[in-house]
């Protein structure tokens, strides 16, 4: 995954370049990563917009609004999050319909086997760590939660559940990457 697709994945501040940017507040973006039970894998899921009545729905199969792409504030350039412009998929839910097939089938991670959440999401306009175009890294905030999803066999084979965000335990911390 490259700097730029989470640098955009997890778009906090309108205005970025400008002399007074705005902190986005409840709209910001959080990439989101899943990884099984048993560890040894990191897979990306999607990119979500904040949405605390769906965070806390248990009822709902997501975390907040799915994020397709990111357009620039100009309108001139996109990034795509789920499938690159050849269609290859990117996230799983990219994936979604076609996990089965190569080069993705080794990919692919069963909704229900995706144990671990972790959320990465920019820190806000006040913060020091804030992120701007002229640092040559991007600050993170990490959190760990699971369970995530856990196999619901009355939903089928296939079945799963969400974990509402409160009733999931948390590990957070903060990272930088670099260019």
């Amino acid at each position: 995954m490259g700097f730029s697709l989470v640098e955009r994945g997890t778009k906090r501040i309108k205005g970025i370049s400008s002399p007074t940017p705005e902190d986005m507040k409840d709209e910001r973006w959080s990439l989101l990563l899943v990884a099984p039970k048993e560890g040894h894998r990191v897979e990306f899921e999607q990119v979500i917009e904040y949405d605390k009545t769906l965070m806390n729905d248990s009822g709902s199969q997501e975390d907040g609004q799915m994020q397709e792409l990111w357009i620039n504030e100009s309108g001139g350039s996109n990034l795509p999050f789920n499938q690159s412009v050849q269609g290859v998929p990117l996230s799983l839910l990219g994936m979604k319909g076609s996990e089965t097939g190569p080069p993705w089938s080794n990919r692919w991670l069963p909704e229900s086997e995706r144990y671990f959440l972790i959320k990465c999401s920019q820190y806000p306009l006040e913060h020091r760590h804030r992120h701007h175009p002229s640092n040559g890294f991007l600050a993170l905030q990490i959190d760990i939660q699971w369970p995530y999803k856990i196999p619901d066999p009355s939903k089928g084979e296939e079945g799963f559940r969400r974990v509402s965000h409160r009733y999931r335990t948390h590990f957070r911390f903060p990272l930088a990457i670099t260019r």
